[in-house]
């Protein structure tokens, strides 16, 4: 389906922000507007995937792939967004 690239996509930004958080618990604190940095795109690049998913879905007849797919973008999301939070404060804080 023409869904599955960009959920693919927004996995990818989501499981990012594993290696952000590292980076900001740990990495050079001369760097960590880097990281914020890179929340940003990694941001960017979540809720655009996360665009394209929509409208590819609303295009698809299969109910059940869509539905799953519905349910792992909010899934995605929820995750990604206290990631998010967690990681922005701390960089925030280091600033």
């Amino acid at each position: 389906w023409a869904a599955e690239v960009p959920l693919r996509t927004a996995r990818a930004a989501e499981r990012g922000l594993h290696y952000a958080m590292i980076l900001a618990d740990y990495g050079n604190v001369n760097a960590i507007t880097d990281v914020g940095c890179a929340l940003h795109q990694f941001r960017a690049a979540f809720y655009g995937a996360r665009l394209n998913v929509l409208i590819n879905l609303s295009t698809l007849k299969d109910e059940e792939f869509v539905a799953n797919a519905r349910k792992e973008l909010d899934n995605l999301r929820e995750s990604f967004e206290q990631k998010f939070t967690e990681i922005i404060r701390k960089v925030e804080e280091k600033v």
